[in-house]
């Protein structure tokens, strides 16, 4: 990626940033963020950089994002019963969005991050915790 590469100039990445900006109809804002992220020699992290946006945008509308993952995709009805638990724990008025996600290494169960919090419900993480008690007690 020419903007990620330290040896091509600035000038050059600008153009090629205006050229792209130009050709997608982005707005002086875009351009101008994609700008300044090259300047400072960070496209290598602009994924992680909108991630967190988006994550900012959304407690701005009063919405929360959670993110389940579990060993094996999950039926409609234990995503609605999962969701309105949840809906419990947030604070009133904020709008739950979960985002699903399947890892076969959990082994069974789920985990669950909901803001500042961090639930591992899995069979992979009990497995973990009991070895390392048998560890030490050998």
């Amino acid at each position: 990626m020419i903007l990620a590469d330290p040896f091509v100039h600035k000038e050059e990445k600008k153009r090629a940033i205006d050229s792209a900006a130009e050709k997608l109809k982005c707005g002086s804002i875009t351009k101008n963020f994609f700008e300044l992220i090259s300047e400072n020699g960070r496209m290598l992290e602009v994924e992680k950089i909108l991630e967190c946006f988006k994550k900012l945008m959304a407690a701005h509308h009063g919405e929360l994002v959670c993110e389940v993952t579990s060993a094996k995709p999950l039926d409609a009805s234990t995503q609605t019963s999962l969701h309105s638990v949840l809906q419990g724990f947030t604070k009133g008025g904020h709008k739950l969005h979960i985002n699903y996600k399947v890892d076969p290494e959990l082994i069974a169960g789920i985990t669950v991050s909901l803001g500042d919090h961090y639930i591992d419900m899995s069979a992979a993480s009990k497995i973990d915790q009991y070895s390392k008690i048998m560890e030490s007690v050998l």
